[in-house]
């Protein structure tokens, strides 16, 4: 049975809230009239500050003694993310303190270059990159390469290589982070000659670094970094289409591999309301968002007959890809029965001159077994390329109606080439999106008393799933209202982390009004009413029966 916290605890917790008062108010008197008076003066943004140390202080009064089993758990998570190849602890330590750094130095967006160099340094692809460099037999992206990649970046500007000579940066964090742009900015180096072993080596370094950024876009969420979240969400989206930036040639880009697809681009617009509410009540913001590139009945029968399509073209590749197996499985064992025969009878005809007619006669009778055995593998080889070529045959009858479908246009699809969430959403025939509510920060970059900076806040978020059919989707985000009363400002963001340049937001006006006291609210109603008395009044006109008559003041 968990004692709680001790009497020693809650003294010390006493005198630890005594200081930080003292902190946030500058009072010397701790008397309790000099307490209870610097609390009712204090400010909105010193309330927030002592309310931050409180929590703090209730977190470890109650959670005092536990420190043992915490970590134990802690770390018996970590040793089966570890054992799984998934990322630790340390790693989102690692992208928090990254995070941190630049937030305590600016309230704007987490820049895409920040973000890559953290992934690129993270202990996980670090790790992950020294394993493979000790591993002597396996296949690695040579130093030439590397510089070849290194110096293409650079003419083109890319992020993190913008601007040359690039920073100097410990040999594996340089690798990776050469990896991950290399996939971002593929499409624009097709120039550059790539082994296939550096195109593997970056598409299993990105394949870490989608591990890492869930890992902080769950983090950052919790700790509603809403700066941070949203930088996650573009890079994500750049990461899944292979793209480099939000500028127009890459929304281009997206659009046509969309299209590919049988999807029209998103065009979303979006209304948002919240009412008016008290201090640390809960309000409600009503999000609803129009898209006005629904799919009509036409589109979607058009669009699953082109995926249909589709499906049978990669089913013929694959039969195509087995016959081939079949047949050279076959040629092979013809070829070693062959050999086998050819051996014996040359096994048989040295003998012949060297023992008797009957052990000649015998290696007669093996080598035309042998022949037997050949004959009967290449009629199962024949027979099996028949029954291949029947199969194709009887499919291309039954596709036969679907042949004349309408395709999307015709857009190189290579190997390397990814699409992001388009793909995915269309296979359930469904996109995917995030909705988050950003509360702006009034006091903009101004640091809070003895505090840090104050920063934009994430307040809600919701994920939506959508019928590509479906002409809106509505939801409702619950959220508790600042302890401050005044005017806020509400950023809603409706974001995809799988398609660039698709995004919109909306603003929202939110007040938090003032809880009035009772007896301040009966002061204020005996004001009220006597300033409505006939001896406040210059003039009053009175009802009677026979009509309105002007009545003068008293002492007039």
């Amino acid at each position: 049975m968990d004692p709680g916290p001790t009497l020693d605890g809650m003294q010390a917790a006493d005198d630890r809230f005594m200081q930080a008062l003292q902190k946030v108010t500058g009072i010397t008197d701790l008397s309790e009239e000099s307490v209870r008076q610097a609390i009712s003066e204090m400010t909105v943004e010193q309330r927030q500050a002592l309310a931050a140390e409180a929590a703090e202080l209730k977190k470890n009064m109650f959670e005092h003694g536990k420190e043992e089993e915490r970590q134990l758990y802690f770390s018996t998570l970590n040793n089966e993310a570890d054992r799984s190849g998934m990322p630790v602890g340390k790693d989102g330590e690692f992208l928090a303190k990254k995070m941190s750094s630049f937030m305590d130095k600016s309230t704007e967006q987490t820049p895409l270059p920040v973000l890559l160099e953290a992934l690129a340094a993270a202990p996980y692809l670090v790790k992950d990159a020294l394993a493979e460099a000790q591993q002597v037999d396996a296949p690695k992206v040579g130093a030439e390469e590397l510089e070849r990649m290194e110096a293409a970046l650079e003419a083109l500007g890319a992020d993190c290589f913008a601007a040359p000579p690039s920073p100097k940066r410990p040999p594996i964090v340089r690798r990776n982070l050469l990896l991950l742009s290399l996939h971002l900015n593929r499409k624009r180096m097709v120039e550059v000659e790539l082994t296939e072993v550096a195109l593997k080596a970056s598409s299993h370094v990105v394949a870490l670094a989608k591990r890492l950024l869930d890992m902080l876009f769950a983090y950052a969420m919790q700790r509603a970094w809403i700066k941070v979240v949203l930088a996650v969400t573009e890079l994500q989206a750049l990461i899944a289409n292979g793209l480099w930036a939000f500028d127009d040639e890459c929304k281009q880009r997206n659009k046509a591999q969309v299209a590919f697809y049988g999807l029209k681009p998103p065009k979303l617009s979006v209304r948002a309301k919240v009412n008016d509410a008290f201090p640390g009540e809960t309000a409600t913001l009503e999000v609803s968002v129009a898209r006005a590139h629904v799919h009509s009945a036409d589109d979607m029968v058009a669009y699953k007959k082109m995926r249909a399509a589709e499906e049978a073209e990669v089913a013929k590749e694959a039969e195509a890809a087995e016959a081939v197996a079949v047949t050279k499985t076959a040629e092979e064992a013809e070829a070693a029965t062959e050999a086998e025969a050819t051996e014996a009878a040359a096994e048989a005809t040295e003998a012949a001159g060297m023992k008797e007619a009957a052990e000649v006669a015998e290696a007669v009778e093996v080598t035309e077994a042998a022949v037997a055995v050949a004959e009967e593998v290449t009629e199962a080889a024949e027979a099996a390329e028949a029954a291949v070529a029947n199969a194709e045959q009887q499919q291309q009858q039954q596709q036969q109606p679907t042949a004349t479908a309408e395709v999307s246009p015709n857009l190189p699809r290579s190997p390397d080439e990814t699409v992001g969430a388009a793909e995915a959403a269309a296979d359930a025939d469904c996109e995917g999106w995030w909705v988050f509510a950003e509360c702006v920060n009034s006091r903009g970059a101004a640091p809070l008393p003895n505090g840090p900076t104050a920063h934009n806040s994430l307040i809600a978020q919701q994920a939506v799933s959508v019928p590509l059919d479906g002409p809106s989707f509505a939801l409702r985000l619950d959220f508790p209202a600042p302890v401050g009363h005044g005017d806020y400002m509400i950023h809603v963001h409706v974001r995809s982390c799988g398609m660039v340049g698709v995004d919109a937001r909306a603003k929202v006006p939110f007040t938090v009004r003032a809880k009035v006291h009772k007896a301040k609210r009966a002061e204020r109603a005996a004001k009220l009413a006597a300033a409505v008395e006939p001896t406040a009044m210059p003039e009053l006109l009175c009802a009677e029966k026979g009509g309105v008559q002007a009545v003068e003041p008293a002492g007039a």
